[in-house]
């Protein structure tokens, strides 16, 4: 009887000091390497460690338990260790026997898919909101009956709109995954659960409470930085960057470098969009206006690459996310201060820059479409999301001449 296993093949050091991965077919003295994938030793020790419940490390031990159990059905099948039958048979098109559960899938996609890190974040917290209400879900199991049912229990909890839409977004796009990778096996009488006269993901966008004009020229004005409040006026400035260069988020000024000025205007990339727009990335072009100019003569270090020089050349999106959320605390815990000696009607976060911006805009008359293409929105329908609608004086006026 065979015995199989997983081996590191350490006598080949490949690109990178990697080696390969195998699925090891012991027959007596003989045995037969099947390679399934190419780690470094170092990645290899961390992943089969069953102490680390990193996402990576469940997924790698989960296919290489998956590995074993092929690796002992193909020899069963073959009976001998002939190596090029068994290599035929182990690496053919997999074709599964069994409706896979929502949570491996989710693992998979999470780890594979080219997804930027607060798309997995997002992901991870959708899976375990699933599992903790359908523990060992197939996806076979995802119906339109079940989800209705689901939306209630997450109702229930008094989780928000928005939040229960986006873990049913994730759904579908874990469903839509399933169907599309030809190595999952649903049955053939299982019905796609979303869409017209089955079950449609709520929309909700609640209005947005924004600075009003007058707030946010009384937050220009404040110039009482005392010399101990350097960390004050900071915050205060990152807050009219964003809000200057077309309501940017914050991580786009983050990379942002000199290179992207040309011709007095900056050109870039969102970077929440550069991992899901496949087709017709468009860049934001951002007007070097006076004003964002003095901020970026104020904010701008000349001696790094990055306009606010908070990132080293190279640096990895794992690096400069966690960089974008520390800085962010620190600025935001500064704009509470702000918001109480201004006394401002709204909380004063680095958020609200984008939100006021594209409010202040259409307040100002300017076209939804025209206001979509400034923040880089593909469609002016996402502008809903962050729009304040009218201020008091507004509403008073535009019911003011009723009968």
């Amino acid at each position: 009887m065979a015995t199989v296993k997983i081996i590191l093949d350490r006598r080949i050091t490949l690109e990178g000091d990697k080696h390969n991965v195998a699925v090891r077919i012991f027959d007596k003295k003989r045995f037969v390497d099947i390679y399934l994938t190419k780690v470094t030793e170092r990645d290899y020790k961390r992943f089969m460690d069953i102490n680390n419940r990193d996402v990576k490390s469940v997924h790698f031990r989960k296919e290489m338990d998956r590995s074993i159990e092929k690796a002992k059905k193909v020899y069963d099948q073959v009976g001998t260790l002939d190596r090029k039958k068994l290599k035929e048979l182990f690496l053919a098109p997999p074709i599964q026997d069994k409706v896979p559960l929502i949570s491996d899938v989710f693992d998979e996609y999470i780890t594979t898919s080219e997804i930027a890190i607060k798309t997995k974040q997002r992901m991870r917290y959708s899976r375990n909101v699933v599992n903790r209400y359908y523990e060992d879900l197939e996806i076979s199991g995802v119906t339109s009956r079940m989800l209705k049912t689901f939306e209630r229990k997450l109702s229930a909890k008094e989780l928000s709109n928005s939040t229960i839409a986006s873990v049913m977004r994730d759904l579908r796009v874990i469903i839509n995954y399933t169907i599309s990778e030809k190595k999952y096996v649903l049955p053939s009488d299982y019905e796609y659960p979303f869409g017209k006269r089955k079950y449609s993901i709520c929309s909700s966008s609640s209005t947005k409470v924004v600075l009003t004009l007058d707030e946010t020229k009384r937050l220009v004005a404040f110039d009482e930085f005392n010399g101990d409040q350097k960390k004050l006026e900071y915050a205060r400035d990152i807050w009219l960057l964003l809000y200057r260069c077309s309501g940017i988020n914050f991580i786009d000024a983050l990379n942002m470098k000199w290179t992207d000025i040309k011709n007095n205007v900056i050109v870039i990339f969102r970077h929440k969009t550069k991992n899901t727009t496949v087709y017709n990335k468009r860049p934001l072009t951002i007007p070097v206006t006076n004003k964002v100019q003095e901020l970026l003569d104020k904010l701008g270090d000349k001696n790094s690459p990055y306009i606010l020089g908070l990132l080293e050349e190279g640096a990895k999106e794992n690096t400069i996310d966690n960089k974008s959320h520390k800085v962010r605390r620190r600025v935001n815990i500064q704009l509470r201060k702000l918001e109480s000696i201004l006394g401002l009607s709204v909380p004063l976060r680095i958020k609200t820059a984008r939100e006021t911006y594209i409010t202040h805009q259409i307040r100002s008359g300017h076209s939804v479409p025209l206001v979509a293409t400034m923040v880089g929105h593909s469609s002016p329908e996402m502008i809903k999301f962050y729009y304040g609608g009218m201020d008091d004086a507004e509403l008073m006026r535009f019911n003011d001449k009723l009968a």
